[in-house]
């Protein structure tokens, strides 16, 4: 009796001791801050950037930031009562890295929405939509059909995942001039007006201030129509589901307000937000010159070496 009782003694004493340990163990695991709860912590929201008009600007003389994605990030962190600090420039086809480093939050100027992009991290509903249009250079008259440019002997600039893929849906056989690194809009263009490619991929607004200061002009392929539209979006790290969350909302507050169409429309008036969907595209009917812009559902006109002629001068017109 005596030795059984020890045995039930020692045996229950190992098992607590066990529990014990577990619970030490459990009780001291650490636990890693989420990018959300360090915001909270510090009421800063630390963004990655990429310089490109008229997404972001900086001032050569002052280092001071403008563009849509300043005043957009601005008007989110006052919704969210934080403050915004522009930590890192980094690259179309490299922010995630960032991200993944915890040198930022967000990726604080927005990205295409692609498959590709959303398996490197997660992306907020659109910001703002636009549409991807292929450029060329003025004097050229190669490309004004798909086929025209789905050939072996044609060179596409490349600088980021989202374009690449579009490239290899649409353009299979041509080849691929890859620079996924943090090339600007600039050097695109500047990589197709000294024919370093024969095409690039870029928008309206940026080519129409790329040849206002280009002695080399480029213009719209394929009678200016967009290959395709995108939807662009905030990115964070892959496992920040809570951060991303609240940017959705406030992204969504912000569309309800009307402010963000106000933000976007200042500097692309060519851009929708989701607030004004569905996309309805002024260029369809578009060669060089695009659309009067004064049709019935057109805010604007553009033309590529014009600056855009908003409601009032279609209202003018009216008269």
């Amino acid at each position: 009796m005596k030795v059984g009782y020890l045995t039930l003694l020692i045996t229950a004493t190992m098992g607590l001791g066990f529990a014990a340990m577990r619970h030490t163990t459990l009780g001291t695991r650490t636990h890693t801050e989420t990018a959300l709860e360090r915001i909270e912590r510090t009421r800063t929201i630390r963004c990655g950037y990429v310089v490109s008009e008229p997404y972001l600007l900086r001032d050569p003389n002052t280092g001071s930031f403008s563009g849509i994605a300043f005043d957009y990030m601005s008007a989110l962190a006052k919704e969210l009562d934080v403050k915004v600090v522009w930590t890192e420039e980094t690259g179309w086809g490299s922010f995630h890295e960032g991200l993944n480093a915890g040198k930022f939050d967000v990726m604080c100027v927005p990205v295409y929405q692609s498959g590709a992009r959303a398996r490197i991290a997660l992306l907020s509903q659109a910001v703002f939509y636009t549409g991807l249009y292929v450029t060329e250079r003025a004097d050229s008259s190669r490309f004004a059909t798909i086929e025209s440019i789905n050939k072996p002997n044609v060179r596409i600039k490349i600088v980021d995942n989202a374009t690449l893929a579009v490239k290899q849906r649409l353009f299979p056989q041509a080849q691929e001039d890859l620079a996924i690194q943090a090339v600007d809009e600039t050097q695109l263009y500047l990589d197709v007006a000294f024919k370093r490619a024969d095409i690039g991929f870029g928008n309206p607004g940026g080519l129409r201030r790329f040849n206002a200061h280009s002695d080399v002009k480029l213009k719209l392929a394929l009678s200016g129509k967009p290959v395709r539209l995108y939807g662009t979006s905030l990115a964070v790290k892959r496992a920040e589901t809570d951060l991303k969350n609240t940017l959705d909302s406030t992204i969504a507050a912000l569309n309800a307000s009307g402010e963000a169409a106000s933000i976007v429309k200042a500097y692309a008036p060519d851009f929708q937000t989701a607030a004004e969907l569905p996309y309805t595209n002024p260029r369809m009917k578009a060669s060089n010159q695009v659309t009067s812009g004064c049709e019935e559902g057109s805010s604007h006109r553009t033309d590529l070496n014009k600056a855009p002629v908003r409601q009032e001068a279609c209202e003018a017109q009216s008269e």
